[in-house]
């Protein structure tokens, strides 16, 4: 039996928690762009979209899950 590695990816409820954090990656793969593209609009501007992420102790981003989700949601309501 494989087991799935846990993920937010994984609960699309814990989109709704303010507590839940995405990692660059994660965010970049439900937005369909390139983690480089986060990382550049982090970098000139502070945010993507109007998401600001958390900067970790690492130097890792932690995207708000519940932003993301908005921009994505924001994104197909625009597409129909």
């Amino acid at each position: 039996m494989r087991s799935v590695p846990f993920s937010p990816l994984n609960r699309p409820s814990a989109f709704h928690s303010p507590n839940v954090s995405l990692t660059t990656a994660d965010a970049a793969r439900l937005l369909h762009c390139k983690p480089q593209t986060l990382r550049k609009h982090h970098c000139l501007t502070g945010h993507f979209y109007g998401v600001r992420p958390a900067k970790l102790p690492t130097g890792r981003l932690a995207w708000p899950a519940e932003g993301v989700a908005n921009i994505f949601a924001g994104a197909s309501h625009h597409e129909r």
